[in-house]
């Protein structure tokens, strides 16, 4: 990296409105991802910690 980054990049996965049981399985493993901490482990690997969501 040529220095440290000044700013987010907005990113997300889409997901039909009526596809409602995709979407509470995408929503539940993240939520998994980020409490056993294996989200977090992914960007610290990568070095894109800036870029985390915020648990909430």
């Amino acid at each position: 990296m040529g220095g440290p980054p000044y700013y987010k990049i907005a990113t997300g996965i889409g997901i039909r409105k009526n596809e409602a049981a995709l979407h509470k399985a995408v929503s539940s493993a993240l939520a998994d991802m980020m409490k056993n901490g294996s989200y977090a482990a992914i960007f610290r690997k990568w070095n894109l910690g800036i870029d985390m969501l915020k648990p909430g």
